[in-house]
């Protein structure tokens, strides 16, 4: 239940925080909340296994079982670091904002705390429906952070950032159903399992590039070149970190 709680305790802390009588207090209770999400990180750390390169601490149960989607989370080395990386900034960051964020005070660090539960499935899901409701979840709070507390043009850029991940998002998400078909061809049942798609064998056909295989690296490419960003796809990271508040 590691897992689960280091995703989802973020959610629950964006609630109290929410519901926080003081507002001048918000942020002291935002920071010690911030410190209980490191500390169980460092949870996982202990108990993570460095002796194995197996997906660990795994939790999965069944989600929607006629199309195969899972809840499926597990950890291995690389995951762990990004996850110890995520938990560990956090507190960094809002105490970066400490004297920065003047107004809803209460809502940016609840926009904080739910950010760093979308970055945390992803990086945890192996389900790959279900990394993608984390992936699109984290846009929500990033729209708020910078559209509510960036600078004077934060509605241009914020739209702007908004439209370029969608885009991208929306080539993945096509790319994930027809995986998730594949496997179905290849399996006999339909999964959205990352590690059934393994078992597809998806022939390259060389001297063209609009063989399968191709397409299918293309669109999750572009949605992740968006995101990172990377040139030439990159045009609405000047605007949106130019108008982001320090967090952003």
């Amino acid at each position: 239940m590691l897992l689960s709680t280091v995703v989802f305790l973020p959610v629950i802390f964006a609630l109290i925080v929410l519901v926080w009588p003081q507002t001048k207090t918000a942020r002291h209770v935002a920071f010690a909340l911030s410190l209980v999400e490191f500390f169980i990180s460092l949870m996982i750390l202990q108990n993570f296994d460095s002796s194995t390169a197996q997906l660990q601490m795994v939790e999965k149960h069944n989600w929607i079982e006629r199309f195969g989607i899972q809840y499926f989370l597990g950890i291995d080395g690389i995951s762990l670091w990004l996850v110890l990386l995520t938990t560990f900034l956090t507190p960094i960051i809002i105490l970066g904002s400490w004297k920065s964020i003047e107004n809803k005070i209460k809502g940016f660090h609840a926009a904080m705390f739910i950010l760093q539960s979308a970055m945390l499935g992803t990086f945890l899901s192996m389900d790959a429906i279900f990394f993608y409701v984390f992936w699109e979840l984290s846009l929500i709070p990033m729209y708020f952070i910078v559209g509510i507390w960036g600078g004077s043009r934060r509605i241009y850029a914020t739209m702007k950032f908004f439209i370029f991940t969608m885009a991208g998002s929306v080539l993945m998400l096509v790319a994930i159903i027809y995986l998730m078909y594949l496997t179905q061809q290849a399996t006999g049942q339909m999964s959205a399992s990352l590690l059934d798609f393994y078992k597809v064998k998806i022939p390259f056909v060389g001297g063209s590039v609009l063989n399968l295989q191709s397409l299918l690296f293309f669109a999750f490419s572009l949605a992740f070149a968006i995101k990172v960003p990377v040139w030439p796809v990159h045009t609405w990271l000047p605007d949106a970190h130019v108008e982001a508040p320090t967090a952003g």
